[in-house]
């Protein structure tokens, strides 16, 4: 009789391990779904601020402006730091394509706090040329349409 107790104890206890273990499997799993979620997120916030920042430049002599351009080298140091993330999580190849817009805006924001640089910025929404280069607008446009694709495909794929 102690010996089927003892059986019956085992296979109780084994059943409750698994159960355990697969309990503690879904919820790490849940857990980063929601990582995933969250990452993506803000990628495509910020991705969005950046965007409002830069359509904004023709107004740039509004206060509210020259104060919102101003975040742009930080929102742009907190794009990098979450496209370092992405690629680790995701395991995509995203940190490029964001060097490739943190370059477009660095070069944008020399031009537009030296006047020199600054040849004219069209009513056109991100239409601004510089001396030392081609209109940004497209190459920006372009640059933030790749990374919102890489973040949506993304979310598609999970």
């Amino acid at each position: 009789m102690d010996k089927c107790f003892d059986v019956i104890r085992d296979i109780v206890i084994a059943i409750a391990a698994l159960l355990t273990a697969y309990t503690a499997y879904r919820g790490l799993e849940t857990w980063k779904k929601g990582l995933y979620v969250t990452l993506g997120r803000e990628i495509l916030a910020s991705l969005y601020r950046i965007r409002r920042i830069v359509e904004g430049i023709r107004l740039i002599d509004s206060p509210y402006m020259r104060e919102k351009f101003a975040l742009l080298p930080d929102e742009m140091d907190k794009l990098r730091a979450m496209a370092d993330e992405a690629e680790v999580l995701w395991n995509v190849q995203i940190k490029m394509k964001v060097k490739t817009l943190d370059d477009l805006i660095s070069t944008l924001v020399a031009a537009l706090t030296t006047p020199e640089n600054l040849l004219s910025v069209d009513d056109r929404v991100m239409n601004v040329k510089i001396k030392s280069g081609p209109k940004f607008g497209s190459e920006i446009n372009e640059a933030l349409n790749s990374i919102t694709e890489i973040v949506r495909l993304h979310f598609r794929a999970k």
